[in-house]
């Protein structure tokens, strides 16, 4: 866990800086978000910073308000936990492949826009981080799994309410959430599993 004497603003810079990305191309002229967006055809014409800078344009301040208030909380429990080692690198790495899934598997969705993808990571890396870390709570970080997956099943049944942040012809892009939802779960399921090992043989060793 992040030490007690740490400052509060310091265990939650890698969700602020998470949150100033959505909220920063809010101030920037209005064509700026089109220049942000993932757009398939831009892509494929070689503009490969919309595989990145996609997650961060958001269609309304509502929107991106959303997405980075998400952010900063579970970047910042993540951080409190002790689960936030290497997170700015594993997001780096995530945020182009959840928008090559697009590009490669969903050819008909043209744009997206939005960090909820990268949120759904975040909530899993911070399940996977408490399962490991408190074995008592297991059954409720279970049911809050759960929770998530029937949420992302409904979304795809288009069982779920439109979201009033987004404007009525966008759909929410489930297919982004549950590969986030599941790369989470691998990157730092792997990665407490690696930390739990190593802190075994440290004890062996002591």
């Amino acid at each position: 866990m992040a030490s007690p004497a740490e400052p509060a603003w310091k265990t939650s810079l890698p969700g602020l800086a998470l949150a100033l990305l959505c909220l920063l191309p809010l101030l920037a002229p209005e064509t700026m978000p089109a220049l942000l967006e993932y757009r398939r055809d831009a892509v494929l014409d070689g503009q490969v910073w919309r595989l990145w800078s996609g997650h961060f344009s958001h269609y309304t301040v509502a929107h991106a308000l959303l997405d980075a208030a998400a952010c900063l909380g579970l970047a910042t429990a993540l951080r409190r936990l002790g689960g936030c080692r290497g997170l700015t690198a594993r997001l780096l790495l995530i945020a182009p492949l959840l928008t090559l899934l697009l590009l490669l598997a969903l050819p008909d969705m043209s744009h997206y826009r939005g960090a909820s993808g990268l949120a759904m990571v975040l909530a899993a890396a911070l399940l996977a981080t408490l399962w490991r870390a408190h074995h008592a709570w297991r059954p409720a970080i279970g049911l809050a799994g759960a929770l998530l997956v029937g949420k992302i099943a409904a979304d795809a049944l288009g069982l779920s309410p439109a979201p009033s942040s987004l404007p009525a012809d966008v759909r929410v892009a489930w297919e982004v959430h549950a590969a986030g939802f599941g790369a989470g779960l691998l990157a730092w399921w792997r990665g407490a599993g690696h930390r739990q090992r190593a802190r075994g043989q440290t004890r062996q060793h002591s």
